[in-house]
Protein backbone atom coordinates (compact mmCIF):
# COMPACT_ATOMS: atom_id res chain seq x y z
CA UNK A 1 0.00 0.00 0.00
CA UNK A 2 2.97 2.26 0.77
CA UNK A 3 4.46 1.99 -2.57
CA UNK A 4 1.05 2.64 -3.95
CA UNK A 5 0.80 5.73 -2.23
CA UNK A 6 4.07 6.80 -3.78
CA UNK A 7 3.52 6.06 -7.21
CA UNK A 8 0.35 7.69 -6.73
CA UNK A 9 1.86 10.98 -4.92
CA UNK A 10 4.66 11.08 -7.81
CA UNK A 11 2.33 10.72 -10.82
CA UNK A 12 3.76 13.93 -12.02
CA UNK A 13 6.98 14.29 -10.59
CA UNK A 14 9.38 14.85 -13.38
CA UNK A 15 6.68 15.96 -16.13
CA UNK A 16 5.29 18.67 -14.27
CA UNK A 17 8.45 20.88 -13.62
CA UNK A 18 8.46 21.04 -17.60
CA UNK A 19 4.68 21.69 -18.48
CA UNK A 20 3.52 23.33 -15.52
CA UNK A 21 6.30 26.02 -14.36
CA UNK A 22 6.06 29.34 -14.20
CA UNK A 23 8.74 31.96 -15.35
CA UNK A 24 10.26 32.17 -11.57
CA UNK A 25 13.02 29.91 -12.01
CA UNK A 26 16.07 29.87 -9.45
CA UNK A 27 19.66 28.34 -9.89
CA UNK A 28 21.61 27.20 -7.22
CA UNK A 29 25.05 25.48 -9.13
CA UNK A 30 23.94 23.32 -11.57
CA UNK A 31 20.20 22.48 -10.53
CA UNK A 32 17.32 24.71 -11.66
CA UNK A 33 14.33 25.25 -9.38
CA UNK A 34 11.07 25.77 -10.33
CA UNK A 35 7.68 26.31 -8.70
CA UNK A 36 4.87 24.41 -10.07
CA UNK A 37 1.09 25.82 -10.90
CA UNK A 38 0.13 23.97 -7.35
CA UNK A 39 2.57 25.57 -5.26
CA UNK A 40 5.32 22.35 -5.32
CA UNK A 41 8.95 23.46 -5.91
CA UNK A 42 10.74 20.91 -8.29
CA UNK A 43 14.54 20.95 -8.82
CA UNK A 44 16.51 19.13 -11.03
CA UNK A 45 20.10 18.46 -12.55
CA UNK A 46 20.68 16.63 -15.54
CA UNK A 47 23.84 16.32 -18.49
CA UNK A 48 21.18 15.48 -20.98
CA UNK A 49 18.18 18.01 -21.16
CA UNK A 50 16.67 15.60 -18.05
CA UNK A 51 16.13 12.84 -20.01
CA UNK A 52 18.74 11.38 -16.88
CA UNK A 53 18.78 13.11 -13.39
CA UNK A 54 18.15 13.86 -10.43
CA UNK A 55 15.47 14.96 -9.13
CA UNK A 56 14.22 17.08 -5.71
CA UNK A 57 10.50 17.85 -5.40
CA UNK A 58 9.19 18.81 -2.06
CA UNK A 59 5.11 18.84 -2.15
CA UNK A 60 3.37 21.89 -0.60
CA UNK A 61 -0.10 19.72 0.28
CA UNK A 62 1.98 17.70 2.80
CA UNK A 63 5.36 20.02 3.27
CA UNK A 64 7.34 16.94 2.68
CA UNK A 65 10.08 16.58 0.19
CA UNK A 66 11.28 13.55 -2.07
CA UNK A 67 14.07 12.29 -4.30
CA UNK A 68 13.77 10.68 -8.22
CA UNK A 69 16.24 9.66 -10.58
CA UNK A 70 15.86 8.92 -14.09
CA UNK A 71 18.39 6.98 -16.04
CA UNK A 72 16.57 5.97 -19.76
CA UNK A 73 15.94 2.99 -18.57
CA UNK A 74 12.15 1.04 -18.26
CA UNK A 75 10.42 -0.29 -15.50
CA UNK A 76 6.83 -1.39 -14.46
CA UNK A 77 5.11 1.47 -12.22
CA UNK A 78 5.23 -0.09 -8.72
CA UNK A 79 8.01 -2.65 -9.16
CA UNK A 80 11.28 -2.08 -6.66
CA UNK A 81 14.53 -2.06 -8.06
CA UNK A 82 18.03 -1.57 -6.02
CA UNK A 83 20.21 0.82 -6.82
CA UNK A 84 23.68 0.83 -6.17
CA UNK A 85 24.40 4.90 -5.28
CA UNK A 86 28.07 6.30 -5.21
CA UNK A 87 29.04 10.28 -4.07
CA UNK A 88 32.93 11.08 -3.10
CA UNK A 89 31.59 10.85 0.98
CA UNK A 90 29.67 7.96 0.84
CA UNK A 91 28.84 4.53 -0.94
CA UNK A 92 25.55 2.64 -0.61
CA UNK A 93 22.81 0.67 -1.90
CA UNK A 94 18.83 2.09 -1.55
CA UNK A 95 15.50 0.81 -3.32
CA UNK A 96 13.58 3.13 -6.14
CA UNK A 97 10.51 2.15 -7.05
CA UNK A 98 9.53 2.78 -10.65
CA UNK A 99 7.19 5.21 -11.79
CA UNK A 100 6.15 5.54 -15.53
CA UNK A 101 5.01 9.22 -16.53
CA UNK A 102 2.47 10.22 -18.99
CA UNK A 103 5.04 10.65 -21.68
CA UNK A 104 6.38 6.72 -21.09
CA UNK A 105 9.85 8.07 -19.42
CA UNK A 106 10.66 5.74 -15.99
CA UNK A 107 11.56 7.00 -13.07
CA UNK A 108 13.39 5.64 -9.61
CA UNK A 109 11.34 7.08 -6.78
CA UNK A 110 13.80 6.68 -4.03
CA UNK A 111 12.35 5.11 -0.84
CA UNK A 112 14.17 6.22 2.11
CA UNK A 113 14.31 9.62 1.97
CA UNK A 114 16.77 10.17 5.22
CA UNK A 115 19.32 8.06 3.57
CA UNK A 116 19.54 9.38 0.49
CA UNK A 117 19.68 13.31 1.99
CA UNK A 118 22.36 12.38 3.92
CA UNK A 119 23.88 10.54 1.40
CA UNK A 120 24.12 14.01 -1.05
CA UNK A 121 23.71 16.63 1.53
CA UNK A 122 27.48 17.37 1.20
CA UNK A 123 28.48 15.69 -1.61
CA UNK A 124 29.55 16.86 -4.94
CA UNK A 125 29.53 13.85 -7.38
CA UNK A 126 26.74 11.52 -7.55
CA UNK A 127 26.45 8.60 -9.51
CA UNK A 128 23.90 5.45 -9.55
CA UNK A 129 23.83 2.39 -10.88
CA UNK A 130 20.36 1.11 -12.16
CA UNK A 131 19.71 -2.50 -13.40
CA UNK A 132 18.63 -2.84 -16.85
CA UNK A 133 19.25 -6.45 -17.30
CA UNK A 134 20.52 -10.11 -16.39
CA UNK A 135 24.19 -8.49 -14.62
CA UNK A 136 24.04 -5.44 -16.97
CA UNK A 137 23.47 -1.84 -15.55
CA UNK A 138 23.35 1.59 -16.74
CA UNK A 139 25.13 4.87 -14.86
CA UNK A 140 24.41 8.30 -14.25
CA UNK A 141 26.92 10.47 -13.31
CA UNK A 142 25.89 13.94 -11.98
CA UNK A 143 27.77 16.87 -10.35
CA UNK A 144 25.67 17.71 -7.27
CA UNK A 145 26.95 21.36 -6.99
CA UNK A 146 24.30 23.62 -5.05
CA UNK A 147 22.02 20.41 -3.57
CA UNK A 148 22.30 21.62 -0.18
CA UNK A 149 20.93 25.31 -0.91
CA UNK A 150 18.27 23.83 -2.98
CA UNK A 151 16.94 21.07 0.00
CA UNK A 152 17.18 24.22 1.98
CA UNK A 153 15.57 26.76 -0.10
CA UNK A 154 12.53 24.41 -1.22
CA UNK A 155 12.15 23.43 2.06
CA UNK A 156 11.30 27.47 2.86
CA UNK A 157 9.14 27.78 -0.26
CA UNK A 158 6.70 24.99 0.86
CA UNK A 159 6.96 26.17 4.52
CA UNK A 160 6.04 29.54 3.79
CA UNK A 161 9.58 31.15 4.81
CA UNK A 162 9.73 32.66 1.56
CA UNK A 163 7.60 35.08 -0.15
CA UNK A 164 7.10 35.18 -3.77
CA UNK A 165 9.65 32.45 -4.62
CA UNK A 166 12.59 34.79 -4.09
Amino acid sequence: MRWILLVVVFLSFASSSANQSNSNGKTFGLWRVLLVENGDVVAGTSVDNYETGLFYRCYSSNKKCAFSIRAKTTCRNGDETPLLLNTDLAATSITGVCLVDSDGRSSMIINDFNQMYRLVHDAKIFAVAVPIGNSVFTVVRLNLSGITDVMTYSQNVIDGNLNNFQ
